[in-house]
């Protein structure tokens, strides 16, 4: 059981790495790239034929191109933020390395200190409940004896066996 605790909490860390170090590329990508640019690179995007029933109906919506009209109605959002943050706020654009390992450290440990907590707990929990079945397996065993010694059982015991 507490290796599957710690399989859980290795898939949970593949997963929260993957989720910080995609959310750093995209937003080192909108910082980095002309809109314009990135709204006609991913315009070019095709999803292989071989792909298609296999994916969602509103994918295949935006899939025919359209979507970069969609989001190119971002585009002065994020001119607006790319230039806040390369302006006012440009320490933030090179910080953001160091911002997302430190974010990635705490979301690391604390998965692993869940996992290392939750392997306690399962320890603690065995160790509780196997002292519990011991002092069970002792009284059953106190009981059988306590019904050995019984004066009906000896009775019996000495009319039917001599």
């Amino acid at each position: 059981m507490q290796f599957l605790i710690w399989i859980l909490a290795a898939f949970l860390l593949m997963l929260w790495s993957g989720a910080v170090w995609l959310g750093y590329t995209l937003s080192h990508l909108a910082l980095t790239l002309p809109w314009d640019q990135a709204t006609a690179a991913l315009g070019q995007l095709q999803i292989p034929e071989i792909l298609k029933p296999f994916v969602d109906p509103i994918v295949l919506i935006f899939a025919d191109g359209s979507w970069t009209t969609w989001l190119q109605s971002f585009e002065p959002l994020m001119q607006w933020l790319g230039n806040l943050l390369k302006g006012s706020a440009g320490w933030l654009v090179a910080a953001l390395p160091v911002i997302t390992w430190v974010v990635w450290g705490m979301g690391a440990l604390g998965l692993l200190a869940l996992a290392a907590g939750g392997s306690a707990a399962l320890w603690w929990w065995r160790k509780r409940s196997g002292a519990v079945m011991q002092g069970a397996n002792a009284s059953s065993a106190q009981t059988v004896q306590n019904l050995v010694k019984h004066p009906l059982l000896h009775q019996l015991r000495r009319k039917f066996m001599g």
